[in-house]
């Protein structure tokens, strides 16, 4: 999942953000986190537009339950550009580091960046092929 997911999931306890998230806690399939993921996270987190939504003293303990419920890995290696937007490139060599099955984003960039190692998907569509249908 990519931070923008899980800020999401953070922010509302129900929707398709909020769903695979709650798969992962349940076991049902293995999130993968990386140092800089956990980094981006906290620091979207703790952006002033958000405190209606999160409280401050809230994001650490987010944070460490997904460092928690993570596989983390290293940060992946930067190399060539790969997507449209180069911060998000070190998502997708992160899944590919790691054979992920696929990568949970609703980010357009990324979307649109495509390919099929892994697939990248919304998180409905993420939660469907998890699953196999959407709550």
């Amino acid at each position: 999942m990519d931070p923008n997911v899980l800020v999401s999931a953070a922010l509302g306890s129900s929707g398709p953000s909020a769903a695979p998230l709650q798969a992962a806690r349940e076991r049902r399939y293995q999130l993968i986190a990386s140092p800089h993921l956990l980094d981006e996270l906290t620091g979207v987190l703790l952006r002033e537009r958000f405190r209606s939504y999160i409280d401050l003293h809230d994001v650490p303990e987010y944070v460490a339950e997904i460092a928690s419920i993570a596989n983390t890995e290293p940060d992946p290696t930067p190399g060539r550009s790969l997507t449209r937007d180069q911060s998000d490139d070190y998502l997708v060599v992160l899944a590919r580091e790691v054979e992920a099955d696929l990568l949970v984003s609703g980010d357009k960039d990324l979307i649109a960046f495509g390919g099929d190692r892994p697939p990248i998907l919304p998180p409905r569509a993420a939660l469907e092929r998890i699953l196999g249908a959407v709550p």
